[in-house]
């Protein structure tokens, strides 16, 4: 690949004047708006959960080793 040409097209609203962020949010906005998944929000309750407890228990091994 040695050229412009080997790049893919861009889509209309990334030629134009507008920030990369703009344009993907107007592109994937139908996947904005949807709910998250109960099955993600379960794991990242789960995760959260996880992090509390290993931040308390690092917290109380601190505190008895001071």
């Amino acid at each position: 690949m040695s050229g412009k040409k080997d790049l893919p097209e861009l889509p209309p609203e990334w030629r134009e004047n507008t920030p990369l962020g703009e344009a993907l949010r107007a592109r994937y906005q139908d996947v904005l708006n949807e709910p998250v998944p109960e099955k993600l929000k379960q794991l990242i309750e789960e995760l959260k959960k996880k992090e509390r407890e290993e931040a308390s228990g690092n917290k109380a091994k601190r505190s008895s080793n001071d």
